[in-house]
């Protein structure tokens, strides 16, 4: 596993702007692009909005009917408009 993206209970990777606000964060298991309760690629603007989300497990992209399909329920956080899914 050396070398490779991975953590199980967060993201593996985040990147910040200069002012502090996040820039992107990237969820790995195992050196693939992987999340199962969110976006697995989040990128956002210097000013907090978020301007693009990605679903992935196992390294593949998945569309977010994928995850309805699985059960879950798709919500918005309402301090940081996040999207993330629940049981």
């Amino acid at each position: 596993m050396s070398g490779r993206f991975h953590r199980k209970n967060g993201p593996a990777s985040i990147s910040w702007y200069p002012n502090g606000q996040k820039e992107f964060e990237i969820y790995y298991i195992d050196g693939k692009c992987h999340r199962e309760d969110g976006p697995a690629y989040i990128l956002w603007y210097s000013n907090g909005q978020i301007t693009y989300e990605e679903y992935y497990i196992n390294g593949f992209s998945k569309p977010i009917k994928y995850f309805l399909e699985q059960g879950l329920k798709m919500n918005k956080c309402k301090r940081c408009k996040a999207t993330y899914l629940e049981r």
